[in-house]
């Protein structure tokens, strides 16, 4: 995972996951884990009972946003990506990073919150 995202690791892209975790469910596949940044490397773990933010999508709604090929706002709109976390964590273009703008429904009041790109 830390060789894949080396370049975002490098340039400080992935700082908003300092002191944070985001838990990955990988609906199709059974998958679940959380992802935390730890001295600058990504660290995968069991999924965490209380996460900053999850993401929930099947390995086709994964591998769209790994390729870009569909980017996070229309896989959200959709209903094929799920998204819950806490508005700050998303705010300011952060989750861009892992492959496209995104809206979330924020965890305390359920509103859809958007961030630019």
């Amino acid at each position: 995972m830390n060789a894949m995202f080396a370049k975002l690791l490098e340039a400080g892209e992935l700082e908003f996951l300092a002191e944070r975790v985001m838990n990955v469910i990988v609906s199709d596949a059974e998958l679940r884990f959380s992802v935390r940044l730890d001295q600058n490397k990504l660290r995968a773990g069991v999924e965490a009972s209380e996460a900053d933010l999850t993401i929930e999508g099947t390995v086709y709604t994964f591998l769209l946003l790994a390729t870009r090929k569909e980017d996070a706002d229309t896989l959200f709109f959709r209903r094929q990506l799920k998204m819950l976390g806490i508005s700050e964590l998303v705010s300011g273009g952060h989750p861009r990073q892992l492959g496209a703008r995104a809206s979330v429904a924020d965890r305390s009041t359920g509103a859809c919150v958007g961030s630019d790109p």
